[in-house]
């Protein structure tokens, strides 16, 4: 036979008793743990049992159904909720092959001029489906319709198009004069704007931190051999380019946590003006936590109660959860992200969490576009 279990407010629970047995109700066990009673019914008595206790106005909760009827009658109880929630999966897998809309971000002018670029590229309607988005076509497109933009990313996240644009700096914040600007990390450059000097890199070229990129000369003319002919001036200008910051921790895997065994020892012993009279005999623990607690103090005289308890402890390794990972992440994420300049843009991010024997290895990356001029 199956059987239903109910687990209802211990203190209702003779009231209950009379009830079900005066309908009839078998009452096959039960036990009661802390402030509840535990019981079970024959699960043909099931719905009499819960008629009584919602009639009651009691605080139960069905802990399991009993017999493969009752199972029958549920399903087809919640049949509609269970149709609608297949029907909600393959609307959201429909959905997952489309985008619905773009989100673009970066000055008010150049997100003005691409949301006529992806008009122009059939990306304006409420749904595309993804077969039709082209992520290098619409940069391309991006690059040659949107003026001043110096750098563009674009990405497919879920069901959204994300546009992310960055804007030539058409004025320096400021107009210093250096005998050479050298790269001060490393990156792909997106743009260069030479105010003086002679530019030594081009849009697309790698560079490595220290690489010179605007030198103090410029072109004069010409000698006999065709050759330019340079003069020195100072070097002035900018040089934007995508760069990437990362980080690297490790962090153990388990770790070793002290609990108490439940084994423990009291002594008393008297304070006469903050001095002890008697003795802390201490405990015979290998390891233990010391807590200490005055009992009783007497407010005309100068004596106080102490009692010392030793609480016996041992060693305890335990794994470190997902929530604790998560955290480590985070901390590292929120410290890195602090060094990065505020006049940089931060375009991407990602983690990536390796387990090695006992630790795991985070590596945190993020992308980020800045000028990375540097005047010597």
């Amino acid at each position: 036979m199956k059987y239903t279990v109910i687990s209802v407010s211990a203190h209702k629970m003779r009231g209950i008793l009379n009830s079900l047995h005066g309908r009839g109700v078998e009452i096959v066990r039960g036990r009661i743990e802390g402030e509840r009673w535990i019981f079970s019914v024959p699960h043909a008595a099931t719905d009499t049992a819960m008629k009584l206790l919602d009639a009651i106005d009691a605080d139960y909760t069905i802990m399991r159904y009993g017999g493969v009827k009752r199972l029958k009658s549920l399903v087809a109880f919640n049949m509609g909720l269970i149709i609608a929630a297949v029907l909600a999966i393959i609307v959201a897998a429909v959905c997952s092959l489309y985008v619905f809309g773009a989100d673009i971000s970066g000055e008010d002018e150049l997100v003005a001029q691409a949301r006529v670029v992806l008009s122009e590229q059939g990306l304006d309607k409420a749904a595309v489906s993804k077969r039709d988005v082209d992520v290098q076509t619409l940069k391309d497109a991006l690059y040659a319709g949107v003026d001043r933009l110096a750098f563009v990313s674009v990405k497919l996240r879920g069901s959204r198009l994300k546009v992310t644009m960055v804007a030539e700096k058409s004025v320096l914040p400021e107009h210093k004069k250096y005998s050479a600007i050298y790269a001060e990390r490393d990156g792909i450059v997106t743009s260069v704007t030479v105010l003086s000097g002679t530019a030594m890199v081009k849009e697309g070229d790698r560079v490595l931190k220290g690489d010179l990129l605007i030198e103090g000369k410029r072109a004069v003319g010409v000698d006999e051999m065709g050759e330019d002919i340079y003069e020195e001036c100072p070097a002035s200008g900018s040089v934007t380019a995508r760069a990437w910051i990362s980080s690297r921790i490790s962090v153990s895997g388990s770790y070793t946590s002290f609990v108490r065994t439940g084994n423990s020892v009291k002594y008393r012993y008297l304070t006469f003006f903050g001095k002890i009279i008697g003795s802390d005999k201490g405990c015979e623990y290998a390891m233990y936590e010391r807590e200490e607690r005055s009992i009783k103090s007497y407010s005309l005289l100068p004596f106080d109660v102490v009692e010392v308890e030793y609480f016996e402890t041992q060693a305890s390794v335990r794994d470190i959860s997902e929530g604790e990972l998560d955290a480590a992440i985070f901390e590292e994420s929120r410290r890195l992200r602090e060094t990065i300049d505020e006049d940089a843009l931060i375009i991407n991010d990602r983690n990536s969490v390796k387990r090695l024997d006992n630790l795991y290895i985070i590596d945190i990356y993020y992308e980020i576009v800045k000028d990375i001029a540097e005047g010597v």
